[in-house]
């Protein structure tokens, strides 16, 4: 059976808003369960330090309980400055269980925001560690570190007032 489809609980609270195309901030909140003891609750914020900058945060927590023992913890911070219909955004990201699996990242973006219209290029740098037994040393830990470039795009098209169209995409090397 797939993880989405033991899903038993799925909650998500926008906590407080301010005006979106000014400065003001977004506070939110949400949290997972399933029937195989897993979890994940994660919060969010983003600051509009003034109209043209702004701030983002995230932090979240998945525990996948007996289905495959695998603890990972998110952070992300960034931000993004805006020249009119042009910006740019820069970020760095944790993510993984540093038992097993780790991600530290980099990522920048430049990007067009029309009224009907976004565009951005992404560029993003990541390194990983990845903790293992030696088949032929089993009571040993190794570590393989390795990493990877990405390049990608993305954009949106309002179609209407109430739907939009969103593709994006990235490869790494």
């Amino acid at each position: 059976m797939y993880w989405y489809s033991r899903t038993l609980c799925s909650v998500a609270l926008l906590l407080a808003a301010g005006p979106a195309a000014a400065s003001g901030y977004i506070l939110g909140v949400s949290g997972e369960a399933d029937d195989a003891g897993g979890g994940m609750v994660s919060l969010f914020a983003d600051w509009g330090i003034t109209e043209t900058t702004w701030l983002s945060t995230a932090l979240a927590r998945t525990d996948t309980g007996s289905l495959l023992n695998l603890d990972t913890v998110y952070a992300d911070a960034a931000i993004e400055q805006s020249f009119g219909d042009f910006g740019l955004r820069i970020g760095a990201a944790y993510w993984g269980d540093d038992d097993v699996l780790d991600s530290n990242d980099l990522r920048g973006s430049v990007f067009y925001r029309g009224d009907s219209l976004s565009l951005s290029l992404d560029y993003q740098h990541r390194d990983f560690d990845f903790v293992f037994r030696p088949i032929q040393q089993p009571d040993t830990l190794e570590t393989a570190e390795f990493s990877a470039n990405g390049i990608g795009f993305s954009g949106s098209l309002r179609t209407s007032e109430n739907t939009s169209l969103f593709a994006g995409g990235m490869t790494y090397d």
